[in-house]
């Protein structure tokens, strides 16, 4: 498993970024000190194309099971992020967050749900009343609660 980790660190770190992101792309060893600009671009911009690549799909062997639940949470948190949020919007990203829910114990088994990770089930919700995700801060916290990468 160990070596799946550092295949997938060097893959990450062979993203190429555009010189406007303030961080180059680090590893999943050194997830404890990411900030978040680190998680960002992660969520925003590597990880969508990572899991686009078919040569990730085929180096890593992932069931595209796996794939569609962390898509699902990527546009979840692009869509609830977004300038402008319409009401069918938060309506789609809330069914997105049901059908992730549905699936979660099958894929990543009973052991990964925490109490931290079901506060995510009313953040359609919390962007109805309180605006859009804009603060980094938001998508820190929502990043503790869920780390995607599953290679068991």
């Amino acid at each position: 498993m160990r070596e799946k980790y550092e295949k997938f660190d060097i893959f990450l770190k062979s993203c190429q970024v555009p010189n406007d992101f303030p961080y180059r792309p680090k590893t999943s060893h050194e997830i404890g000190i990411w900030k978040a600009a680190d998680f960002k671009l992660f969520l925003f911009h590597l990880l969508p194309l990572i899991f686009a690549c078919p040569d990730f799909k085929i180096e890593f062997n992932l069931d595209s099971r796996y794939i569609e639940s962390v898509m699902k949470l990527c546009l979840v948190i692009r869509i609830l992020s977004g300038v402008t949020v319409s009401e069918e919007k938060i309506s789609f990203a809330e069914n997105l967050i049901e059908l992730f829910f549905e699936n979660f114990v099958d894929l990543y088994g009973k052991e990964a749900q925490s109490y931290n990770f079901h506060s995510m089930r009313p953040l359609a919700e919390q962007v109805r009343r309180c605006g859009i995700l804009n603060c980094s801060r938001s998508l820190v916290l929502f990043f503790v609660v869920f780390f995607f990468v599953n290679f068991s």
